[in-house]
Order: structure tokens, then C-alpha cells, then sequence
């Protein structure tokens, strides 16, 4: 393994002993503390034990596989995901985007490319609270059938605990803060996936596809409305609380 000392902790996981090395040189030159991983077995030990805030996973990897990994990535946590892949095949890439991937880049690639995308990553999730702090309270929370808690990323319906991916979170957030209110693909995606390269009208698809079966199997099934050639809203019939920043901790 290499480490290097920061606040941003960011692990890697792909058997390329020297491109890893080269990608931790890079991150360490940003301020990123960066651990290195040589197999999927490994990188989950790491990322079970120390506080990451972003994967960077490679899909051709020695015992697990990077979709196994991925999966159990998914299962553990909503932690950003970018995957690293030699190959160029569009069903895999579609398949690891709607199995949680919140981005790809090709190899080979320029270390300003890595580097643009990972600072997009750390933007989206750093900042995501910060931007849905003055997002208005819509009912009260007591009584609504949909609680979301943007300072700890959480979402109760009707008491119970819903597990969303971290996309899936702010796809729900953006269009049950305001019921009714229609988003278009491009306005989700700028929404959520802002200026990361390589994203289109897909991966808005897949996660409001996910965010709706997670939704209708904890009894919600009719909270997102498609207006066909349109977009997307979150129904007015649903009750729905988005807590202020403090709100819910110590719970």
C-alpha cells in the first residue's frame, strides 16, 4: 500500500502497481490522501476500516471483479464510485452506471482528466448539503410519509429507513423538494451530475428508474410521475419533510 497524509481520504483499487503510484502522486500533489489497493479482497478490507470519501475502482482485477466489488461497495454504503475501465464496451458501461458507478474514464487517459473528474466527484459530495441547506421544509416531519435528511444524506418513509445510492439521493432530493414542480433530463443532470464529462440522458434514466423501485418497495409507488417528452415530478399527494441542516441528530 502508499499513503499519503490529508483530510481527503480517496482509495484506490486496481492491480497496476505503477499507474496507481502515478495516480497518488497526483491526488497528494491536489491535497488527497490516497491508499492503494492491489486486488477487490483488499480494497474492501481498507474500505471497511478507514473513513473514504471517494473509490476509484478498476474493472479488471485479480480474484473479485470490479462489478463484484462494486456490488458490495453498493450494499456497504453510497460512497462515489469512479470506475476505471480498458474497455470500451457500452453494455458494460451502462450496466456499472446503473449498478451505482457515479462516473467512468477510458484508459488510457491524461492525469488532468483524472484529476478534472475526480475534483467533480469530491464538488458533488462535499458540497451537496451546503447546496440543499436553504431547500424550504415541505410538511412536517412528524407527519409526512417521506422524511429526508440532507446533512447525514438519510430517507425514512413513513418511518422506516430507505437505502438510496448517493445519486439516487440527490435525484430524490431535487424533485421531492418542490411536488409538482417538473424537471426536464437536462436540468437533472446538471442538477446532480453537473460539469462531469462523458454523462448524458442515460444515466438520468437508470437512477430515476432505481430511485422509483427503492420508493414503490417502501410503499411509495407512485411518488415520481413521468410526463412522457417532458421529464420528471415528485407527485403532489405525497407528503414530504426535507429537515433544515441540525434537524434529526442525535437520533
Amino acid at each position: 500500500m502508499c499513503d499519503n497524509v490529508s483530510t481527503y481520504r480517496i482509495l484506490l483499487i486496481d492491480d497496476d502497481e505503477s499507474l496507481t503510484r502515478l495516480l497518488a502522486d497526483e491526488l497528494a500533489r491536489e491535497g488527497f490522501a490516497a491508499t492503494c489497493c492491489g486486488c477487490g479482497e483488499e480494497g474492501l478490507d481498507a474500505l471497511a476500516g478507514r473513513g473514504f470519501q471517494l473509490v476509484i475502482l478498476d474493472m479488471m482485477l485479480p480474484g473479485l471483479s470490479g462489478e463484484q466489488v462494486l456490488e458490495r461497495i453498493r450494499q456497504a454504503g453510497n460512497i462515489p464510485v469512479l470506475i476505471l475501465t480498458a474497455r470500451d464496451e457500452h453494455d458494460l458501461l451502462v450496466r456499472m452506471l446503473r449498478a451505482g458507478a457515479d462516473d467512468y474514464l477510458m484508459k488510457p487517459f491524461y492525469p488532468d482528466e483524472f484529476l478534472a473528474r475526480v475534483y467533480a466527484l469530491v464538488r458533488r459530495y462535499a458540497g451537496w448539503s451546503a447546496s440543499v441547506a436553504e431547500t424550504p421544509v415541505q410538511g412536517q416531519s412528524a407527519e409526512a410519509d417521506l422524511v429526508i435528511d440532507p446533512a447525514r444524506r438519510r430517507v425514512a418513509v413513513r418511518g422506516a429507513e430507505l437505502a438510496l445510492t448517493r445519486r439516487e439521493f440527490d435525484v430524490l432530493i431535487t424533485l421531492a423538494a418542490h411536488p409538482g414542480v417538473v424537471r426536464t433530463k437536462a436540468q437533472l443532470l446538471d442538477a446532480v451530475w453537473g460539469d462531469e464529462a462523458r454523462v448524458d440522458g442515460e444515466v438520468v434514466t437508470v437512477a430515476v428508474s432505481r430511485l422509483r423501485r427503492a420508493l414503490a418497495g417502501a410503499g411509495m409507488p407512485d411518488a415520481i410521475e413521468t410526463l412522457r417528452g417532458i421529464g420528471y415530478r415528485f407527485a403532489r399527494t405525497a407528503s414530504v419533510a426535507v429537515l433544515p441542516s441540525g434537524e434529526g441528530r442525535g437520533r
